[in-house]
């Protein structure tokens, strides 16, 4: 799950997804993201994303490309394909 926080929520919204079973939450806020992992006592805060498909994604490079995709969504897949290949 990603959620895009503009006014509030965030991590306060943890409840709700941990009712819905939800193992990862990520929330865009602030240009940061912040990711949690469901345990059985509730969400942890975490650097990197559990899931395989995942976990090796530069988190740094995902928020300069959204970032730049609010001016050139053309140049932030660019940016973001050309990094990609060269990983």
């Amino acid at each position: 799950m990603i959620e895009v926080v503009f006014t509030s929520g965030g991590a306060a919204k943890l409840q709700r997804y941990q009712a819905l079973g939800v193992p990862e939450v990520w929330f865009w806020q602030d240009s940061l993201f912040s990711l949690y992992r469901l345990r059985t006592d509730g969400y942890e805060s975490i650097e990197r994303s559990k899931i395989p498909e995942l976990a090796t994604l530069d988190l740094d490079l995902l928020s300069r490309c959204v970032l730049m995709g609010e001016t050139s969504r053309l140049e932030a897949i660019r940016e973001f394909r050309q990094a990609i290949r060269q990983a």
